[in-house]
C-alpha cells in the first residue's frame, strides 16, 4: 500500500467513526425525545384516570416514567398523583414512602397554593429543614489588649498607659447542627491574625529646674492562633431572610507572635527590628462569645453576615519573661485580648426527610 493510499484509507477510517458516533448519539436522543413524549402523554392519562376516580392502575403506569422519562416538574406531578392515590386508598405506608422519596429529590420544596389539601397534610408530618450545614467564612477582625495588670519600668503614677486597636483578619471552616426547628449548635475551626499596639509615656523630671522629659515607648504586636469555637444559637424567621443570636467559648493555640517595639525620646524616634516574642506567650487562649448575623437562602444552602463579640479570658503573657525581652523600655502587661470578628460565609444544605 502506497503512503497516498494509507493516508486516503486512515481519512475514510475516522469519517466513518464519526459518521457512526453521531447516529449513535442522534438515536439516543431520538428515543430519550420519543420517550418523554409517551410519558407526557401517560401522565395526562392518568390524571384523566385520578379525576374519575379510576386510580387501581395510576401505581403501575407511573412508576416506569417515575424512574426515567419525566422532566423534572412532571416527575414532582407524577408524585403528587401517585401520593394521592395511595392516600385514597387508605395505603398509609406506600403514601408515606412516595413522600420520603419525592423529598429527597425536592429536600427544598415549599407547599404551593393549589396543592391539595391531602398532600399538604401529609408533607407537614414529615421533617423538612436540613439536618445540618457545612461552610467557610472569612472577614477581618478588630482586636485590643485586654489589661489584666499593668507593669511598667519606671514609676506607675508617672506613666499613662493606653492601647490601639490594630486589624487583623480570619477565615476558616464550621458545621452547622439544628438540634430544634430554630436552636442550633455551631462547631468551626479557624486561623485568625490578630494585631494591635501598646502605648505607654512616662514622665520623667530630673531636676527642679528643667523641663519634664516624656518618654513614649509602645509595641506593635501581631499574633496568629488557631481557634476552635463552640456556639448555640437561636433563629429568627423572617419573609426573606433569618437573622439569629448566638454565644458559646472558644480555646485558641497560639503558634506565632512577633513584635515590633518604637521609642520617642525627646523628638528622637527609634523604631527597632521586628522579633519573635511566641515564647514570651502563652500557647492557650480561652475566650467566650457572643454574636448575631443574618442568613439569605439561596438553592441547598444559604450566605450569612456574621458578627461576634470575643472577650479573652486569661493571662496569655508568660510572667518569667516579663523582662526578658529586648524591646526598648517595653514591659508586658499581664492581658487577654478583645476582639470583633465580622465574616461573610456560604453554607452547603444536607437533608435527610423523615416523619417528625
Amino acid at each position: 500500500m502506497t503512503e497516498q493510499n494509507f493516508i486516503y484509507f486512515c481519512y475514510m477510517k475516522i469519517a466513518n467513526l464519526k459518521l457512526l458516533t453521531l447516529s449513535v448519539f442522534f438515536f439516543y436522543a431520538v428515543l430519550v425525545v420519543s420517550g418523554q413524549e409517551d410519558c407526557g402523554s401517560k401522565l395526562t392519562e392518568v390524571q384523566n384516570l385520578y379525576d374519575q376516580g379510576l386510580m387501581e392502575n395510576i401505581p403501575q403506569l407511573l412508576k416506569p416514567c417515575i424512574e426515567s422519562g419525566f422532566t423534572r416538574g412532571q416527575r414532582n406531578a407524577a408524585y403528587k398523583i401517585l401520593i394521592l392515590t395511595y392516600l385514597f386508598d387508605n395505603d398509609q405506608y406506600n403514601a408515606e414512602n412516595t413522600m420520603i422519596e419525592f423529598l429527597k429529590k425536592n429536600p427544598e420544596y415549599e407547599v404551593m397554593p393549589n396543592d391539595p389539601v391531602e398532600f399538604v397534610s401529609l408533607f407537614e408530618t414529615f421533617r423538612t429543614m436540613s439536618v445540618f450545614s457545612f461552610g467557610i467564612h472569612f472577614g477581618p477582625n478588630f482586636a485590643n489588649p485586654r489589661i489584666i495588670e499593668p507593669y511598667v519600668q519606671g514609676d506607675i503614677n508617672n506613666t499613662e498607659y493606653r492601647n490601639i486597636t490594630g486589624t487583623g483578619y480570619q477565615a476558616g471552616s464550621s458545621v452547622n447542627l439544628y438540634i430544634g426547628r430554630r436552636i442550633f449548635l455551631n462547631l468551626g475551626i479557624n486561623i485568625i491574625h490578630n494585631s494591635y499596639r501598646f502605648i505607654e509615656e512616662q514622665t520623667l523630671i530630673k531636676g527642679e529646674q528643667q523641663e519634664p522629659v516624656t518618654i513614649t515607648t509602645s509595641l506593635k504586636e501581631a499574633l496568629n492562633r488557631y481557634e476552635i469555637p463552640l456556639s448555640v444559637g437561636y433563629e429568627f424567621e423572617h419573609r426573606n431572610f433569618n437573622s439569629f443570636i448566638r454565644t458559646g467559648a472558644s480555646i485558641s493555640k497560639i503558634f506565632s507572635v512577633t513584635g515590633i517595639p518604637e521609642t520617642d525620646a525627646t523628638g528622637t524616634n527609634v523604631i527597632l527590628a521586628e522579633e519573635n516574642i511566641t515564647d514570651c506567650r502563652n500557647s492557650i487562649l480561652y475566650m467566650c462569645h457572643v454574636g448575631a448575623g443574618i442568613k439569605y437562602k439561596i438553592p441547598r444552602g444559604y450566605l450569612v453576615f456574621d458578627v461576634r463579640y470575643h472577650y479573652g479570658l486569661n493571662n496569655i503573657v508568660v510572667s518569667d519573661k516579663r523582662y526578658d525581652l529586648n524591646l526598648k523600655g517595653h514591659v508586658d502587661d499581664d492581658f487577654s485580648l478583645y476582639a470583633m470578628n465580622f465574616s461573610f460565609g456560604y453554607y452547603f444544605s444536607f437533608y435527610q426527610p423523615r416523619k417528625r
